[in-house]
């Protein structure tokens, strides 16, 4: 059980990555983009990270529980 909490531990740095990821890249094409007369404000790019960190939040809370219970 302790081996499947520090396997969760890890996934929630890698999507903590990604959503790093995803939400650089979106805002910079969101940006550039309003140059271009896009109607969305580059703002909302930051919207993709509410899923992302619901799931790391979930993750972290359900590695520290399984963590906890090996003890």
């Amino acid at each position: 059980m302790k081996r499947l909490g520090y396997i969760l531990f890890a996934a929630c740095a890698v999507l903590f990555v990604l959503m790093l990821i995803v939400v650089g890249v979106s805002y910079y094409s969101l940006l550039r983009g309003a140059a271009d007369g896009s109607s969305a404000p580059a703002y909302t790019a930051f919207l993709f990270a509410i899923p992302f960190g619901i799931a790391i939040l979930t993750l972290g809370a359900l590695a520290l529980v399984l963590i906890k219970k090996s003890r």
